[in-house]
């Protein structure tokens, strides 16, 4: 079944929540799935690049988690992002 099957298209919004879910259960491999398709359908979705770079961090991969981060601002707020997921 399609996640947006009662709706006119895609839903970007309900892929990133999906995602997010999964993050929280420490479903790592779904959650990533789930925000790329966020991405497929809205490539700036704020939420989903911060989720996603969220996961990386928290995999221990720094340089895919900031390459994300600068997605969704400049380098002090994908640096400060990093520094959050880091002291959490």
């Amino acid at each position: 079944m399609k996640i947006w099957e009662f709706t006119e298209q895609p839903y970007p919004d309900a892929w990133n929540d999906l995602g997010f879910s999964y993050m929280l259960q420490g479903r790592q491999a779904e959650c990533e799935r789930s925000l790329r398709e966020a991405l497929t359908y809205d490539r700036s979705h704020r939420r989903a690049l911060n989720n996603l770079g969220t996961l990386y961090a928290r995999q221990g991969d720094d340089a895919r988690a900031i390459a994300v981060f600068r997605m969704t601002g400049s380098e002090q707020e994908a640096q400060a992002s990093l520094d959050r997921v880091r002291s959490s």
